[in-house]
């Protein structure tokens, strides 16, 4: 529920790839886009890179990583 009430506290539409992407993000240490992809696509089946992007995009406007 953690990663569901981020996104929609940002503003954002919750997807179970924002949601595998974001876990992603804050499970790795520094994680690559390549290594998010990878990740999400474990826990979600079909992701691409430009959509670990767009989404990390999103979440760095939204305050929510850091590049």
């Amino acid at each position: 529920m953690e990663g569901e009430d981020r996104l929609r506290g940002a503003g954002m539409r919750v997807t179970s790839a924002r949601l595998a992407i974001l876990d992603a993000v804050r499970g790795g240490q520094h994680p690559s886009a390549d290594e998010i992809a990878r990740l999400a696509r474990e826990r979600v089946g079909h992701v691409t890179l430009h959509a670990v992007y767009e989404a990390l995009g999103v979440f760095t406007e939204a305050g929510r990583v850091f590049r």
